[in-house]
């Protein structure tokens, strides 16, 4: 999943990356708990239409011991659950090659110029945010038939309605997130931060 790109399979083509221009890293605008906002943001680098592919949730395919693993030796906010699979896909190999500092233009970008980051998906930059949410997680089958059903299906976010370029990017985590504990609590934080406002 992690290269997945124009280069390897003409179905990948479209779909958002930072060489293309399909997407891209800034500022996010996204209010997290208790009001404060979040670092780095998924926007869309170019108009998309409803249920249009934008982009692919890059990373490392791994299980759900791997996961176990991670949660425990570093932050696993970046682990996605593969819907109907006992498989992950970590995206913090990607979020960790971006730089923590936007350039002059207001992008963050990959820390070195030939950084596989270039050209895979960026899904794992999009944010949560129940209640304004940009896109949804669809899962892509490798192929057809019973070898294929065997192989995890390959996430991405599409547009829940026709965006604009430079809206951010956003889709609601529930369940799709195995490693964050309590989301009664997180809901309950989000619209106290709603109401304060």
């Amino acid at each position: 999943l992690g290269r997945l790109s124009s280069g390897v399979d003409r179905r990948f083509g479209t779909f958002g990356t930072l060489t293309n221009g399909g997407v891209a890293i800034r500022a996010s605008g996204t209010l997290e708990l208790f009001g404060t906002k979040l670092g780095r943001g998924l926007y869309a680098g170019r108009d998309f239409c409803k249920d249009e592919p934008i982009t692919l949730y890059g990373g490392e395919v791994i299980n759900v011991g791997a996961g176990e693993a991670r949660k425990r030796e570093h932050c696993a906010s970046y682990v996605l659950r593969i819907s109907d699979s006992d498989m992950l896909v970590d995206g913090m190999q990607f979020a960790d090659g971006i730089s923590d500092e936007p350039d002059g233009n207001g992008l963050f970008l990959p820390r070195e110029a030939g950084a596989t980051q270039w050209d895979q998906g960026c899904g794992s930059m999009a944010n949560h945010d129940p209640y304004h949410t940009t896109s949804y997680l669809w899962f892509l089958p490798l192929g057809s038939g019973e070898a294929f059903s065997l192989l995890p299906r390959v996430p991405m976010l599409r547009a829940v309605r026709d965006l604009k370029a430079g809206e951010e990017i956003t889709y609601n985590y529930h369940s799709m997130r195995p490693f964050i504990d309590d989301w009664g609590a997180i809901d309950a934080a989000e619209q106290a931060a709603r109401d304060a406002v």
